[in-house]
């Protein structure tokens, strides 16, 4: 029953729409049948025809435009609240809908821009836009085409400049049509439509821009999701604007057509809405006062995609951040109730990297006032950085109102105004101030802050930080204005709600124009006076790099899949390393209910990029779990996850990909592996599936038929197409990870021992018909590189830069899969110094088999 209730929940803030379509009962009676036929032709067929057509729309023949659109092209105009009426629609200059009582617009849309001479400015078809507001007299529109395999079309006013390039020698064809505007971009070779501007209206009225386009319409992937997977009578729509619920969805998409892959990112800071349809018709609806960039990139496979639309901004992710993180949660936010909670716990008992000491201490110190308090807590903080744990410090924007930060930025006026007087918003129940990041003397407020700091922490000033909350979060409103946007759907309310109000402004810029860029802004200005520091953000934009937190997630088997689907998301839509609170962060946690749940998430997280415990009470860290069985698999998946760590450094570091991705990644032309969630791919070598229902026992997977044999990565059995079965079913025991090792690739295991790295190796042999077979893998250490390369005979380790010698990594096992035979081990007696390698070392197999 919970289950039920849980899938019944509206997921994030878009909705998947049903639309309304007639029911047609056939009568099949056989001695009636030639005379039904009859019939239907001479009397049901006209009926249908008029109800299909006619009815559902004006249908002026003498006019170029028609309301003959396919449904699943059909783009709704005007206001969307009401029971639209025949009269109401045709007066705004739309199509009638009689069976869901919705506008439409017509194709082509009434609603256009056009150039009849040789101006660079386009003019409007129509003075009043469907909402009855003036529509902009001229705008621009602008090709920059930024490199051989990404361009940009600029929709923007006519008096703004933008960034306008031409290559000589590129992959694509641009055509622009002036009347009416629209553009279509081509694959150079295969002259494949990539984007098409032209299905839709083109509306611009003062900040508000509705367009639309159109990537393909076969597979399309993106949004929060992986895979958009709409049937004939529903579309999508999604809010973006960075709120308590959504924090990390980019407008970012991917779309395949023809066996390639291209991809589109929407340019926008200010409040989007975007609507899907069946045909893969994307609808945009904006607020933005000066321009929108469609930027695509050409592809032609997903990694083509990520790297033309990263622009080479991929960042060194090291081995602390790939390890465990620890923080608390709650409304606790003195130092009396953080230390108490604090006290209660046990010692931890697993290994890990960081510990923010609670997510609220930063608003406690500001408010404390007793040095002895103050004193427990940088005893405490001391206490597991001397044993080798770094302190990550939890900073949000909000500043208390009333302290001298506050103060000081008042003396500054960086603050956010409303009705020209500061605004106040509400946070962990403490009046709090919103910095503006684009103020002309936030640099200076940003030194305060630092200082303020310091002062906190002295000698221990952490070097690690999380930005968290920044999307803003604002308590205190709730968003009810939805007359001032009626051209918006409902969608928005959700979304616009407990964060900033859409009107606070500084200067003469409102917040909302630029919402979207505050936690990329505030990570800017951080980074400007702690250059060196380490970040974790909760809200970001396209541009920046930095580990990403997803904040207020309720434990649920609905939200673990989700979770699942934002990461893979994330992977291919700008952010590879997110991170999902292991078991959820919200309260409503219950041992006896979320067991079997959390175990499970916790195996999740071994193969997750970012694997923190953050939550509100009851903790969800192993030791707060106990020393059962429970606790147990806790704590060895956590295991589990520090032994392929360098697995994972090594596939985003030195193969620059994302590590958790979704199948189609690595699978390009296996359309069967499109609508995977369930499972995925971790670096190119492993695949990894989880149970996303309740009590299950047994797992149905897809092993794609590209690759002859997958080995199971515990014990070796060969699986696959060798034995003509993509699909298996395997008997689940919650505490399983059900991994494969893809044949032709090398895993490196690792476990420690004191200073030493003891490395166990997985080959996973591939082998051609006339039984040559081989594998290859490598794990990166710091800058240098280890390189291992096997053939049933022998294995063969090539070392280039340098690996360091604070560690030594020792070579002690390597466990031989192949297809056939048995799994074979090779035990060294005092294993080989992987550090001692000059350039190339060899070890034969057959001489020491056991």
């Amino acid at each position: 029953m919970e289950f039920i209730l849980e899938q019944s929940q509206i997921r994030e803030d878009y909705k998947v729409k049903s639309k309304t379509s007639p029911v047609i009962v056939v009568w099949r009676k056989k001695p009636t049948k030639g005379l039904l036929t009859l019939f239907i032709f001479a009397v049901v067929v006209p009926v249908l025809v008029y109800f299909f057509v006619f009815d559902k729309g004006t249908f002026p023949v003498e006019e170029p435009n028609t309301c003959s659109v396919g449904t699943t092209y059909r783009i709704t105009c005007g206001r969307t609240d009401i029971n639209a009426t025949y009269a109401y629609c045709t007066n705004i200059k739309c199509c009638f809908d009689n069976s869901t009582r919705l506008c439409y617009h017509y194709l082509p849309s009434k609603y256009y821009y056009y150039n009849k001479g040789n101006f660079e400015t386009y003019e409007r078809s129509l003075e009043k836009s469907p909402f009855g507001q003036d529509l902009t007299k001229e705008i621009s529109l602008t090709i920059n085409e930024i490199d051989e395999n990404s361009v940009q079309i600029i929709l923007h006013d006519f008096n703004v400049t933008v960034d306008s390039n031409t290559v000589p020698d590129k992959n694509y064809k641009v055509n622009i049509s002036k009347d009416p505007l629209y553009v279509e971009i081509a694959r150079k070779n295969s002259e494949d439509i990539l984007l098409t501007t032209a299905d839709g209206p083109l509306i611009v009225s003062e900040n508000f821009r509705e367009w639309s386009f159109q990537l393909t319409d076969q597979y399309l992937f993106g949004l929060g999701q992986v895979l958009i997977d709409l049937d004939e009578n529903s579309t999508l729509t999604k809010v973006i604007y960075a709120n308590n619920n959504d924090h990390n969805t980019l407008p970012v998409f991917m779309a395949y057509k023809n066996g390639l892959y291209h991809g589109l990112v929407v340019r926008h800071s200010g409040l989007l809405e975007i609507t899907v349809l069946p045909s893969k018709l994307v609808s945009l609806k904006s607020l933005e006062r000066e321009k929108i960039i469609l930027e695509l990139s050409v592809g032609p496979t997903p990694h083509d995609v990520i790297t033309q639309q990263k622009k080479g901004k991929w960042g060194t992710i090291d081995m602390k951040t790939l390890g465990v993180h620890i923080c608390r949660e709650g409304s606790a936010s003195t130092l009396k109730d953080i230390l108490s909670d604090y006290t209660q716990e046990k010692s931890i008992d697993f290994p890990y990297e960081s510990d923010c000491f609670h997510d609220n201490l930063l608003m406690a110190l500001r408010k404390e006032k007793s040095e002895q308090n103050i004193n427990t807590v940088l005893e405490k903080i001391k206490g597991f950085t001397d044993n080798g744990h770094s302190f990550m410090l939890s900073v949000s924007p909000h500043i208390l109102f009333g302290s001298a930060l506050y103060d000081n930025g008042t003396e500054l006026g960086i603050f956010y105004k409303s009705d020209n007087k500061t605004y106040k918003g509400q946070y962990l129940k403490n009046t709090v101030v919103f910095p503006y990041f684009k103020h002309n003397s936030i640099d200076l407020f940003m030194q305060i802050l630092v200082e303020e700091l310091k002062g906190y922490f002295k000698d221990m000033f952490p070097s690690d930080f999380v930005l968290k909350s920044n999307w803003p979060r604002d308590d205190s409103f709730e968003f009810d204005d939805y007359e001032n946007f009626r051209f918006f759907s409902q969608e928005i309310i959700d979304a616009m709600s407990y964060t900033l109000p859409w009107d606070v402004y500084s200067g003469s810029q409102l917040q909302m124009l630029d919402h979207n860029d505050y936690g990329a802004l505030q990570i800017q200005k951080f980074l400007s006076v702690l250059s060196n520091s380490s970040l974790m953000t909760a809200s970001h934009n396209f541009e920046t790099t930095h580990p990403l937190i997803i904040q207020n997630v309720a434990i649920s088997w609905v939200n673990f899949k989700k979770a699942i689907s934002q990461i893979l998301y994330n992977s291919i839509a700008g952010n590879p390393m997110t991170s999902i609170p292991i078991c959820g962060s919200t309260g409503n946690f219950d041992v006896s209910t979320h067991e079997a749940l959390c175990t499970r998430w916790y195996l999740m997280g071994t193969t997750a990029p970012i694997f923190r415990i953050s939550s509100d009470m009851p903790r969800r860290d192993p030791t707060s779990l106990g020393s059962g069985a429970f606790g147990q698999a806790a704590r060895r998946a956590i295991e589990i996850r520090y032994s392929l760590l360098y697995y994972y450094y090594t596939v985003l570091n030195q193969d620059k990909e994302p590590l958790m991705r979704p199948m189609f990644y690595d699978f390009t032309s296996d359309n069967d592996t499109f609508s995977l969630i369930d499972q995925y791919m971790v670096g190119k070598h492993l695949l990894v599936a989880h149970p996303t229902l309740p009590d299950r026992t047994q797992i149905t997977l897809y092993l794609p038929k590209s690759v002859n044999v997958w080995y199971e990565f515990w014990g070796g059995e060969a699986y696959g197409s060798s034995r003509n079965k993509s699909w298996i079913t395997l008997t689940l025991v919650d505490t399983d990870l059900v991994a494969f090792v893809r044949e032709g690739g090398i895993i490196p295991w690792t476990t420690d021992d004191n200073e030493t790295k003891i490395v166990q190796l997985k080959v996973a042999l591939k082998c051609d018909n006339n039984n040559n077979c081989d594998a290859e893998g490598a794990m990166m250490v710091g800058l240098g590189l280890l390189t291992f390369q096997s053939t049933e005979k022998k294995l063969t380790v090539v070392k280039s830069g340098d690996i360091g010698s604070d560690k030594k990594f020792i070579l002690n096992e390597i466990i031989l899969f192949q297809s056939g035979s048995s799994t074979r081990y090779f035990d060294f007696t005092e294993g080989k110094n992987l550090n001692e390698i000059s350039d190339t070392w060899t070890y034969i197999y057959d001489e020491n088999l056991i």
